[in-house]
């Protein structure tokens, strides 16, 4: 994949630092400008403070997309706090695709509603149904429910994030099926695997998901 497809101006990426024990972890950034040779990124904060990326560090760059995470690596040729906060990278020469199982993944329960598309995939059920997440990630969800489903089915899929985000109108495809044991008794859990997002949606859930992930690592909790 070029980088002109990959990435678009006001693109949310993430910033993966690994060489740096200070504030090594996975950042929020944003593309603000590109030309031919240069990409410009937001300079990533955590907790109101910029993170103090340092000319000449090597970090990586994770950008989702539908089809998985696309990655690449290079050096920060610049830094800049005007006329905004922002660094530069080169174009890279090489692009990775990742699985979807790089897909940040939190333990995280929130009350969930669904409808069942026909077997057509055309018609959606007017009946709708309960299940409460088991895990979230910006490329899908384990739920459970007292509601049968099958492998493959597909559903539309609406959740608020406790921030207040309302994600609606998620289309998913059932693309797991176990017994797990709950509070109360047992019930089916359903790995789902989103289809169709809008994109300001995954994002509002990438970012949601990133700062969880970071507030219970500070506080030692397990994610």
């Amino acid at each position: 994949m070029k980088i002109n497809e990959l990435l678009k101006i006001g693109e949310m990426v993430e910033v993966e630092i690994s060489q740096n024990q200070s504030y090594e972890g996975t950042y929020l950034s944003k593309v603000t400008d590109m030309d031919d040779k240069q990409i410009f990124f937001s300079l990533p904060t955590e907790k109101g403070h910029v993170v103090p990326l340092r000319k000449g560090e090597k970090i990586s760059i994770n950008v989702v997309k539908k089809d998985g995470v696309y990655s690449f690596k290079g050096n920060i040729i610049d830094r800049s706090m005007k006329p905004y906060m922002h660094f530069l990278m080169n174009i890279p020469k090489d692009i990775v695709r990742l699985q979807r199982r790089n897909f940040v993944r939190i333990m995280l329960n929130l009350v969930t509603t669904f409808q069942i598309y026909s077997i057509s995939g055309e018609e959606l059920s007017e009946e709708i149904h309960k299940g409460v997440t088991i895990n979230l990630s910006g490329g899908g969800m384990f739920i459970a429910s007292t509601k049968k489903l099958d492998y493959g089915t597909e559903v539309l899929v609406n959740f608020k994030l406790t921030n207040g985000i309302e994600c609606n109108k998620i289309r998913g495809m059932v693309r797991r099926e176990e017994s797990i044991k709950v509070m109360g008794g047992e019930k089916l859990g359903y790995g789902i695997e989103f289809l169709e997002i809008d994109s300001r949606i995954r994002e509002h859930i990438i970012s949601y998901l990133f700062e969880l992930q970071r507030d219970r690592r500070s506080k030692g909790i397990e994610f």
